[in-house]
């Protein structure tokens, strides 16, 4: 009986390995690539196949050539959609960190969190160099990725670990910017839309608007203040969040939001109540998605500057690495992010001229 031979990567191409796999060629692709939106099984698998059959795909040729000075893991834990569709500027953040790595002649491998187990075992067998935790995660994560012995830059979150740094938003400086802004215009009635308070972005976006309702003079309505679970936190959460109160007489005339994606949705509740933006209302979100200068009218936002905070994000992983490697003790920090207001559009003045 003769050995038989696997397939050579020319004859064997991402079609044949979807037809083989019984999965899309879209799939095999994403995973060969390293891309989000394949769970870490099936990209095992498609790994594994790709393996059997001597198939190459040209990213892991160049990663070769290029040689990686180390291997990042991303453990990524967004807020889903009702169609498992995801905060489009999280996707871009992502996207960002995988550009800046490259610049760096890193490797970026992103997996999507599910618990604290999967986190432990891919970590363990990706031989991981240093981790990037982004999204909604609990602190039990954090203590998982501590016991791997494995450096750690931790996004919006703090850390008391000897080798993890945090990296957040400054949310409670731009909630008390946003409010400041509003009450210049003459606002005296806001409201405030933001994800669970499990995740410290939001809960410092709640604080900061507090402490600047209370700084302003302002009054503060507890049924004008909308903290999100976690299956909610999207568009379509905030618009049907915000329905019933904007087919009432008595709203607020304005709203912060903690992020775009959440005051795109009270902009379709607004128009869904027939509120003219900003005549009859105004919206300020966060984060300046590329989308938030296109809607009609523009969107009042902030602007975190991605490529900068992603360069960093990426520096700071390096940075611990060398330090593991070297030997060096790692200092637990806490490195703040702080956003640009960007005036557009969405926010009108009620003060009156000569006022």
């Amino acid at each position: 009986m003769g050995i038989e031979k696997a397939p050579s990567s020319s004859s064997v191409g991402i079609r044949e390995l979807a037809r083989s796999l019984g999965i899309s060629a879209g799939t095999v692709s994403r995973a060969l690539n390293d891309r989000y939106g394949v769970n870490s099984r099936t990209r095992a698998r498609v790994i594994e196949e790709a393996r059997r059959v001597g198939y190459v795909p040209n990213s892991a040729a160049r990663a070769l050539k290029e040689q990686p000075v180390l291997t990042i893991g991303l453990f990524f834990a967004p807020f889903l959609g009702p169609n498992r569709e995801i905060n489009p500027a999280a996707l871009n953040f992502v996207d960002m960190l995988r550009q800046k790595a490259a610049e760096k002649l890193a490797s970026l491998q992103t997996f999507f969190y599910s618990d604290d187990a999967d986190l432990k075992v891919q970590i363990e067998t990706r031989h991981i160099d240093v981790a990037i935790l982004y999204g909604q995660f609990n602190p039990s994560a954090f203590e998982t990725v501590e016991s791997s012995r494995v450096p750690a830059v931790i996004m919006h979150f703090p850390t008391q670990a000897p080798n993890q740094v945090s990296v957040s938003l400054d949310m409670r400086r731009a909630a008390g910017e946003a409010v400041e802004y509003l009450a210049a215009l003459g606002h005296e009635r806001l409201g405030i839309v933001t994800s669970t308070h499990r995740s410290m972005h939001a809960a410092n976006f709640e604080a900061g608007y507090l402490d600047a309702l209370e700084e302003f003079g302002l009054p503060y309505r507890s049924e004008w203040d909308f903290e999100l679970p976690a299956e909610k936190a999207n568009k379509f959460g905030a618009c049907e969040a915000l329905s019933d109160l904007l087919n009432e007489k008595d709203r607020p005339t304005a709203i912060v939001f903690a992020n775009d994606w959440l005051a795109l949705g009270g902009r379709l509740a607004a128009k869904n109540a027939e509120i003219r933006v900003p005549e009859d209302l105004s919206l300020i979100g966060f984060e300046n998605m590329p989308s938030s200068a296109e809607v009609d009218p523009p969107l009042t936002t902030f602007d975190v500057h991605v490529p900068k905070a992603a360069e960093l994000v990426i520096e700071q992983a390096i940075k611990l690495s060398e330090q593991k490697r070297n030997g060096a003790s790692i200092k637990n920090d806490e490195i703040l992010i702080t956003a640009e207001l960007v005036k557009r559009q969405s926010c009108a003045c009620l003060r009156k001229i000569g006022n």
